[in-house]
């Protein structure tokens, strides 16, 4: 939890696709941990996949659908830190 904290505060922000999302079976205080993969749109540098490993709050969880909207932050030094800075809401049906 420290690392993602640090990372959110440090790391290089950019916006990112949700490929998958799998349910880890989890939860802390009643909310499911999820295996997510992302690919990763960083404003300089080519596109990237990594996976994040996260807490989703309930509230949260109608958000984390394939080809759903994130923010992260990343170590541009390893590609494979990641953490999700915030979820996006799905576009309303039309």
């Amino acid at each position: 939890m420290s690392a993602n904290r640090n990372l959110i505060q440090t790391g290089v922000s950019a916006p990112a696709v949700i490929l998958s999302v799998q349910d880890t079976g989890v939860t802390m205080n009643d909310n499911p941990q999820a295996r997510i993969r992302l690919r990763v749109m960083p404003m300089y540098g080519e596109p990237f996949e990594a996976e994040v490993t996260q807490i989703i709050g309930r509230f949260q969880i109608g958000m984390v659908v394939p080809n759903g909207a994130v923010m992260v932050k990343y170590d541009p030094n390893d590609k494979t830190k990641v953490a999700i800075e915030s979820f996006s809401p799905a576009p309303a049906a039309q």
